[in-house]
C-alpha cells in the first residue's frame, strides 16, 4: 500500500518517511477485556468468567509497537550508480507473544481454589518479550535479463530488553482442604539486565538482515501482475553477561498456600512468605551471556492489477513467536490517481478473522499519506472482537 502513489513521482530522487505501526491480537482473548487490563480497570468476576468460557485449548496473544524513520535515494540517471537506490532507517521495535492455557488463565485471574482436589495443567506455557533499536543501511537495484527488482537491508541491533518464559512442564495440585499444593515443574526463565530497561539502554548487540525480490508481468493491456517474496529480521542479538537463567526442574511441596486472586496479593497468603527464599528454594539462577533469535517473517505476495482497482494477496509466517500461518485478501480501489481506499480480510496469525481496510491520500507537492489496519474491527465491536492494530505512515519525495 505503501506505493501506491509511487508512479506520480517517478521524477524525485529522495523519500522521507515517519511510520508507527501497532497492534494486539489474540485468538481467544476480547480485546475489551485487554484494554481493562492495560488501563487498570476494574474487572468484573462475570467478565472473567465469559472470557474464560471462550478459551481455547492453546491460547496465543500477541503485540508490538514500532516506530521509525525511513530514507531511500535513487542516484541521478548520469551517475555511475544510477542502477541503484539505497536506503536507511532508524526503528525502535517492541515484540511480546505468548502461548497458554485456560487453567493458567484461570489460575492468574481467579487463584487456585477453584482448582481444589484437582491438577492445573500450564504444559507449554511460552512469553517473549523483546525490545530493541535498528539501524539499518541496504540497496535495491533490478536484474536486466529477467526483470527482477532485489534488495537488501543489513542492521545494527541495539538490545534494550529481553524476556523469555518457556515450560515444558508445569502442573499445579492443590488439596480439597487448601492445606498444601504441589508444584511439578521444567520450566526455564531468561531475562537480561533489569536495572537498566530505559529506551536505548543497551544491554546486548545484534545483527539482522532483510531481502526481497519481485518481478511484474503485464498479462494484457491495462492488466498487470506483480510477485514479491521477502525475508524481514532475519537475526540475532546476544545479552551481556548481566543476564540470567532461571531453571526449575523438580516437584515442590508447600503447606498452606490459598489463593483467592493472584493479583492482588493482600487476599493471598503468598504476601505472607518471604519470596526471596521460596525462589532460591525453586529455582536455580545463573548469571551470564544469552542470545535470542528475532522474531523473523517470511512472506509472499501477489498484486494484481487492472484500471482502478488492485488485488492484494499473500501468505506471512513469524517463526519461533507463537504465530500461525497468516492468508490474506486486500481490494485496492483508486477513487482518483490521489486517493486510495482499500478493504480486505485474514485469516490467522494470532488471532482468527480479521478485517483490514485503509486510506491512501497524496496531498500534492510530494507529500503522501497512508492510514490502516488490519483489525478494523476492534475498533467497532471491541466487546467480541480479537485484535486492534492501526499503522500510520508520512512520506514525502523530493
Amino acid at each position: 500500500m505503501r506505493e501506491c502513489f509511487d508512479a506520480n513521482y517517478s521524477d524525485k530522487r529522495s523519500t522521507f518517511s515517519i511510520n508507527a505501526d501497532a497492534f494486539c491480537n489474540s485468538n481467544s482473548i476480547p480485546v475489551d477485556f485487554v484494554d481493562a487490563l492495560y488501563l487498570g480497570q476494574n474487572i468484573s468476576s462475570g467478565f472473567i468468567n465469559n472470557v474464560a468460557g471462550n478459551l481455547n485449548a492453546e491460547n496465543r496473544i500477541g503485540a508490538e509497537f514500532n516506530y521509525s524513520i525511513h530514507y531511500s535515494y535513487k542516484p541521478d540517471s548520469c551517475s555511475r550508480y544510477s542502477k541503484f537506490e539505497f536506503f536507511f532507517s532508524i526503528q525502535n521495535r517492541t515484540h511480546l507473544d505468548g502461548r497458554f492455557s485456560g487453567d493458567l488463565f484461570n489460575l492468574v485471574f481467579n487463584g487456585n481454589k477453584m482448582f481444589a482436589g484437582q491438577t492445573a495443567n500450564f504444559d507449554n506455557f511460552n512469553l517473549n518479550l523483546l525490545q530493541y533499536q535498528q539501524f539499518q543501511i541496504g540497496i535495491c537495484s533490478k536484474i536486466k535479463a529477467g526483470g527482477i527488482r532485489y534488495g537488501i537491508g543489513l542492521s545494527v541491533l541495539n538490545g534494550q530488553q529481553y524476556q523469555n518464559i518457556l515450560a515444558k512442564k508445569a502442573e499445579l495440585y492443590t488439596s480439597p482442604d487448601g492445606e498444601y499444593i504441589n508444584f511439578n515443574s521444567d520450566i526455564t526463565y531468561k531475562q537480561s539486565n533489569t536495572s537498566n530497561t530505559n529506551l536505548g539502554s543497551s544491554n546486548g548487540a545484534g545483527f539482522g538482515v532483510d531481502a526481497f525480490a519481485e518481478k511484474s508481468f503485464t498479462i494484457r493491456e491495462e492488466l498487470t501482475e506483480k510477485i514479491k517474496f521477502e525475508l524481514k529480521d532475519i537475526g540475532m542479538i546476544w545479552w551481556n553477561k548481566s543476564s540470567r537463567t532461571a531453571v526449575a526442574d523438580s516437584l515442590y511441596h508447600y503447606d498452606g498456600i490459598s489463593v483467592n486472586n493472584i493479583l492482588d496479593p493482600k487476599n493471598s497468603a503468598f504476601s505472607k512468605l518471604n519470596s526471596d527464599s521460596i525462589f532460591n528454594k525453586v529455582v536455580q539462577s545463573n548469571p551470564g551471556k544469552i542470545a535470542s533469535v528475532l522474531p523473523g517473517i517470511i512472506h509472499f505476495n501477489s498484486v494484481t492489477s487492472y484500471k482502478t482497482w488492485q488485488l492484494s494477496k499473500g501468505i506471512r509466517y513469524m517463526y519461533d513467536a507463537n504465530y500461525k500461518l497468516n492468508v490474506y485478501l486486500t481490494g485496492n480501489y483508486f477513487i482518483t490517481k490521489r486517493l486510495m481506499v482499500s478493504l480486505g480480510a485474514a485469516y490467522g496469525g494470532y488471532t482468527v478473522f480479521s478485517v483490514n481496510t485503509g486510506l491512501g491520500a497524496d496531498l500534492g507537492s510530494g507529500f503522501i499519506v497512508h492510514l490502516f489496519s488490519n483489525n478494523i474491527e476492534g475498533f467497532i465491536i471491541p466487546q467480541i472482537a480479537l485484535g486492534q492494530s492501526v499503522s500510520v505512515s508520512i512520506m514525502k519525495h523530493f
